[in-house]
């Protein structure tokens, strides 16, 4: 168990270097000019439409056996190292992170792509060592 731990450790450091720390920042709503014609007066009115809807909660998958561990192991030591090697991030949120990593490597983006994408440095580490985890068969990307 040390030696998976320590390899998914030296994986997961590799890709921390590979993100930048910047944020994305939502742009205001625009402002849309309506004007209706009807039998009497015209009328010109401003209206600011609605913000979307806040975003589904983002399908995470289920961790699979890996280098002789159960899923249950697997998924223990992704969340120690998230606990060891970030800072403020709860386990749903790295589960999150690994499994769009994994879903963006299943469409053949590489590990460049794929940490360009990220925000932080945190999530560069969490989707390095997601892979071993959720997508084990990805690990090739790693190398």
């Amino acid at each position: 168990m040390k030696k998976a731990l320590a390899g998914i450790g030296i994986i997961a450091l590799a890709l921390a270097g590979c993100a930048t720390t910047e944020t994305p920042v939502a742009k205001p709503a625009p402002t849309v000019t309506a004007t209706v014609t009807t039998p009497g007066p015209t009328v010109t009115q401003k209206v600011t439409p609605a913000p979307a809807p806040a975003p589904k909660p983002a399908a995470t998958r289920s961790a699979v056996p890996y280098n002789g561990l159960s899923a249950a192991e697997n998924e223990g030591i992704f969340f120690k190292l998230v606990d060891e090697h970030t800072t403020g991030i709860s386990h749903e949120k790295a589960k999150v992170i690994a499994s769009q990593a994994c879903d963006k490597f299943d469409e053949k983006q590489t590990l460049g792509e794929v940490t360009n994408e990220l925000g932080t440095t945190d999530e560069a580490y969490i989707a390095g060592a997601g892979v071993s985890t959720y997508c084990p068969e990805h690990n090739d990307v790693l190398r």
